[in-house]
């Protein structure tokens, strides 16, 4: 029987997973390699030592890491990625369960907008990662633009939830439906409205990310303290994304403050 130390180096992943958000790009102009931000810095200089090696041609991993490892500096990350890490983690796990329970819901009477509502949240899963990696690069406009597609494909799913009729359903903007949606969430227009003076760049904006001086101006990529707001926004959506998931799959829907209490 194979041991557990011959299992680690045999096993391999069919599916891997689409964790970029949670990863540190490491290496130099040649080539980059992906590692978790939070992984041991001797891990980092033992994954840059063996691409090395391999650049120069070098037969000896464990000689270019004696030989240059010294030189190679990776702090922990900061409280701040510490927490957006924390949480982002803790997020992608909730969708995750959220898209699973969706997946298996209760069954009942087939009808056409019931499976394109399904369809729609199911779909969310990656425009959720995709908002994670922009939070954890301090994009926050482009963070924003994600969190509205989530918005307006969860208003879109709940108002088209109990149609039978596919013209119906095809021909319903989901833009359109953003109003009816403050029966679930109230601040919805509100909500959108922020959204969308983020994605459109709404020149009010402009001194988040343009910095002037005396002699020049500047363009200010990341924007660490507006990505923060931004998050709040997922979060938001993340429990009227569950709302919406267990009304649809036909669950019994639990209280939104129990489950942020048990995530706590």
């Amino acid at each position: 029987m194979m041991d557990d130390f011959e299992k680690l180096f045999r096993k391999s992943f069919e599916k891997p997973a689409n964790d970029l958000y949670e990863m540190e790009l490491i290496g130099d102009h040649q080539m980059r390699i992906g590692v978790p931000i939070d992984a041991p810095e001797e891990l980092k200089r033992r994954v840059l030592a063996a691409m090395k090696s391999y650049q120069a041609r070098l037969k000896s991993v464990d000689y270019t890491l004696k030989r240059y490892g010294e030189y190679w500096k990776y702090p922990d990350p900061s409280e701040e990625e510490s927490f957006l890490l924390y949480t982002l983690r803790a997020l992608d796990q909730r969708v995750e369960t959220t898209v699973d329970q969706l997946c298996s819901g209760t069954q009942r009477e087939s009808q056409y907008g019931s499976f394109a509502a399904e369809a729609a949240l199911i779909r969310l899963k990656p425009t959720f990662r995709s908002a994670y990696y922009l939070i954890m690069q301090g994009y926050p406009f482009e963070a924003a633009a994600m969190c509205r597609i989530i918005l307006e494909q969860i208003s879109w799913a709940y108002f088209i939830r109990n149609i039978d009729d596919e013209e119906t359903v095809s021909a319903t903007n989901p833009t359109k439906t953003i109003s009816a949606f403050k029966v679930v969430m109230p601040e919805a227009g509100k909500l959108y409205g922020l959204l969308s003076s983020h994605t459109h760049l709404d020149p009010k904006n402009t001194d988040h990310y343009i910095t002037k001086s005396d002699s020049s101006i500047s363009i200010n990529f990341h924007l660490p303290a507006q990505t923060k707001t931004v998050l709040y926004y997922l979060l938001k959506l993340y429990f009227k994304f569950y709302e919406v998931s267990m009304a649809v799959s036909g669950r019994h829907q639990e209280i939104v403050e129990e489950i942020l209490y048990d995530w706590i």
